[in-house]
């Protein structure tokens, strides 16, 4: 989001610079990519321009703010951080105001610029304080919608979110994270079945076989034959290059539907905001009779594995694309619950282990799943942000 403001910045004649130090790689690229100077640190940052815009979350939010005081900076600072908690705003504003910095109380609405998953384009600033005009001369345009406002702007963000969330398909919260979304998304059994015929024509299933005798799948997990007789089969490349538009349509809808799923999570838990920054490319599970999944979560490496990328999940969730078999339950241990498949619906549930669960055998026909984890961290490659 900082590299949209950026390019909207630039587009409005202002030169935008950033500070490099502790952050991660892929911000470094996407700044460099957006023309944005480096000008290392904060203290640079504030010693020479007139506004600064702090957006980021969590722990960060504080130190950069104090960063900013002790620098001196006498400009306009624009709070646009996700905060979440009304007195801990008033206190950074206090902080702010005392130190001789017009405050400008901030909150975006909407996807950064450009990005696929935004389908109807919104980008809008809420801009709340006295040099709220000043910013929305900057920011404004064409990608952006500046709105000067008079009460708190992240208040009015939280409502239109809440507004969302009763878009979202209705739900049942089932207690200990696990939240049942029926209906999040209409499948259509022909469409499914050439698709999943079109995966396994062009992402046939492979294992290696190690040292010790162990079958080793692509992800890197390890499984004895018998368990490589019992497991899913799983296909990772659900858009590939020569992918017709049908495909990469169907897989667009799903994102759309598990980002108004995980928007309403968010509102039911909103402790979780902060912990889900990052969302796993998905992939596909198939249960042919006989398949099924032991009891397990999605923190577990264990022996099975050298890959660690697990210890990021946060969030699991699992989206039925066919329900037509017998058997094939979802397993939740600790709330005691078994769901039977029921395509279109979307169950999110805690991926460390209080979101135990397992996939009871398929006795006939075929149950497929679609899958994906939302985590924080910084694994490289393995993730993209949402």
């Amino acid at each position: 989001m900082g590299s949209s403001l950026a390019i909207a910045a630039q587009r409005n004649g202002h030169s935008t610079y950033y500070p490099s130090s502790d952050r991660s790689l892929d911000t470094n690229f996407r700044a460099h990519d957006a023309g944005i100077e480096d000008l290392l640190t904060i203290e640079n940052i504030a010693r020479s321009c007139d506004v600064i815009i702090s957006i980021c979350m969590g722990a960060g939010v504080m130190p950069n703010a104090k960063a900013v005081i002790e620098a001196g900076f006498s400009g306009i600072y624009v709070d646009a951080n996700h905060i979440g908690n009304q007195s801990y705003e008033n206190h950074l504003k206090e902080m702010i105001t005392s130190a001789g910095i017009s405050y400008v109380d901030s909150a975006i609405y909407g996807w950064p610029y450009p990005h696929e998953s935004d389908p109807h384009g919104e980008r809008t600033i809420y801009l709340c304080g006295p040099d709220a005009e000043t910013v929305a001369g900057i920011i404004g345009g064409d990608i952006f919608d500046a709105k000067i406002v008079d009460v708190s702007a992240k208040e009015i963000k939280r409502q239109r979110e809440i507004s969302d969330r009763a878009d979202c398909a209705p739900h049942i919260n089932h207690g200990y994270g696990v939240v049942e979304f029926p209906n999040a998304i209409a499948i259509d059994d022909k469409f499914i079945d050439a698709y999943i015929q079109r995966r396994e024509l062009a992402e046939p299933q492979d294992y290696t076989v190690d040292d010790e005798g162990f079958y080793v799948n692509r992800g890197g997990y390890r499984f004895t034959k018998d368990q490589v007789e019992a497991a899913p089969k799983r296909f990772l490349n659900l858009t590939p290059d020569n992918a017709p538009e049908e495909d990469i349509n169907f897989c667009k809808e799903i994102e759309i539907a598990i980002a108004k799923c995980i928007n309403a999570y968010r509102g039911i838990y909103p402790e979780v905001y902060d912990c889900v920054r990052w969302r796993t490319d998905a992939h596909i599970a198939t249960y042919p009779p006989g398949a099924g999944m032991g009891m397990h979560h999605d923190n577990a490496i264990g022996g099975a594995s050298k890959n660690e990328n697990p210890i990021f999940n946060v969030l699991s969730l699992s989206l039925i694309l066919s329900d037509r078999c017998t058997g094939g339950d979802l397993v939740l241990k600790y709330i005691n619950k078994a769901f039977k498949p029921q395509k279109g619906t979307v169950i999110i549930y805690p991926s460390g282990f209080l979101g135990s669960h397992a996939v009871s055998n398929v006795e006939t026909g075929l149950r497929v799943s679609y899958l994906e984890f939302f985590g924080h961290g910084t694994v490289s490659g393995q993730t993209k942000p949402i």
